[in-house]
């Protein structure tokens, strides 16, 4: 009998400890969290080191107000990434996925963005000055002077 009665105090020890997992994991799911979403410190530590990072993953990277001119950023995942204030002149960004990146008030003048996905991005007041926008896809886009643009949609 006490060996029920320790496996049952066991069990009900960690009770709480698989209530409150299970709760973390489940808003982490809701929230949309996943290990595929969140931004490659390699790729990150490359970046700030070489300045290139072709087909790297920065998703949700914070890369607000930093220094990126004429960095190389081919085929780079940055969805969701904050790119406030930062510098991006002459960047070759060619199809870059720069969904729901918010670039208010970035430095974008002659960057190569040709083919870069921007669809529900945010340019308020970003430099687009001899930028090559070119086959880029716009969609609910917020452009540097606030209108929207849906080209693409």
């Amino acid at each position: 009998m006490s060996k029920i009665m320790k496996a049952k105090k066991s069990s009900d020890v960690n009770l709480p400890l698989r209530t409150v997992v299970t709760s973390l994991l489940t808003t982490a799911i809701l929230m949309g969290a996943s290990p595929s979403m969140a931004a490659n410190s390699t790729d990150m530590a490359k970046l700030k080191t070489t300045k290139k990072c072709e087909d790297c993953n920065l998703k949700g990277s914070n890369l607000k107000g930093m220094n990126l001119q004429g960095v190389d950023l081919y085929r780079t995942l940055l969805n969701d990434a904050d790119l406030t204030g930062a510098n991006l002149q002459g960047a070759y960004m060619r199809r870059t996925d720069l969904r729901g990146a918010n670039l208010t008030n970035a430095n974008l003048s002659g960057a190569e963005l040709t083919n870069a996905y921007l669809q529900n991005a945010n340019l308020i007041g970003a430099n687009l000055s001899e930028a090559n926008l070119e086959y880029s896809t716009f969609c609910k886009t917020t452009m540097p002077d606030g209108t929207v643009k849906n080209d693409n949609c």
